[in-house]
């Protein structure tokens, strides 16, 4: 997930890492770090084309989560075009 949040010029730290990563798999123990990235960089693409954005390491440690939240629509797709 840091590779993908630095490509997209966010500066995420491992502690903020360890928090998406920790909150995810509370929501979904089989969340896989390539998932959680994956979805990390869809809300990067989501907040920045928005008008404010405020800090993104915060609002990316509340939102990434959510994706694994059930019924996690977005998740199942993204499982089901990866079998």
């Amino acid at each position: 997930m840091l590779k993908v949040c630095s490509r997209a010029g966010v500066a995420l730290d491992t502690a903020a890492e360890r928090t998406i990563l920790k909150h995810c798999r509370a929501y979904d123990h089989t969340a896989t770090d390539e998932e959680i990235a994956y979805f990390a960089g869809v809300k990067i693409t989501q907040l920045r084309s928005g008008r404010s954005m405020g800090d993104l390491v915060d609002l990316l440690m509340t939102a990434v989560p959510e994706f694994f939240v059930e019924p996690a629509y977005e998740l199942q797709r993204y499982r089901a075009g990866k079998a």
